[in-house]
């Protein structure tokens, strides 16, 4: 007579298949944390690197000039860099939490109610944020930091800080990318800046100063 063989699986064997299935749920989440925040990250370097673009487009237009960060004067209306550049490019007024060029998609993480718009500040080192910067005037713009992501203002509307200068770039900026800023220079290209690398950010949003 043969002897019976049993399919089924013994409570060891169980229990093992449990485990490996939790540790490999656990991986999977982890993982996906991880993806979720690169894709985060990504938009908010693009989203950097289509602004570049739109303030090009107006210095050209401009006599060289950037808006300033704040007083411009649109349609009668002293208003901030972003509405000259909304203006100027024919873009619609943010909405909370809706995809757009200024809204860094990390800052509903670290915003007041998770709400979120218009989340980038600009340099204005050397100024009081009224005087629209000259691009001649930096023979160097790698190394001028210009735009980065900002903390929230204190509204609950979803906005952050402006624009920040050589004396509040601290209590401005906003490490919102795993404890790193994206920052976008004057050339063009964004970095991501750790925040154990104080003395480099220090560094670039002074060389704003003219």
């Amino acid at each position: 007579m043969k002897p019976h063989v049993s399919n089924a699986f013994t409570l060891v064997e169980l229990m093992i298949t449990i485990s490996l299935v939790a540790v490999l749920v656990g991986l999977t989440v982890a993982g996906t944390g991880t993806l979720a925040a690169r894709m985060r990250l990504s938009t908010c370097t693009n989203n950097l690197r289509q602004l570049d673009l739109m303030f090009k487009a107006y210095a050209a237009e401009n006599n060289n000039r950037l808006p300033a960060g704040k007083n411009n004067e649109v349609n009668g209306s002293r208003v901030s860099w972003m509405i000259a550049l909304q203006v100027y490019s024919g873009l619609s007024f943010p909405v909370v939490n809706q995809k757009n060029v200024f809204l860094c998609p990390s800052a509903m993480q670290t915003y007041a109610g998770h709400k979120a718009r218009r989340t980038y500040a600009m340099n204005g080192a050397g100024t009081d944020g009224t005087v629209p910067a000259l691009l001649v005037n930096y023979t160097q713009p790698a190394g001028v930091g210009f735009l980065m992501d900002s903390v929230d203002n204190g509204a609950n509307e979803g906005d952050g800080r402006s624009v920040f200068g050589q004396n509040d770039y601290e209590s401005a900026v906003d490490f919102r990318h795993d404890n790193c800023v994206n920052m976008l220079f004057l050339d063009g290209h964004v970095e991501t800046i750790p925040k154990s690398e104080a003395e480099l950010l220090r560094t670039s949003v002074l060389n704003f100063k003219r």
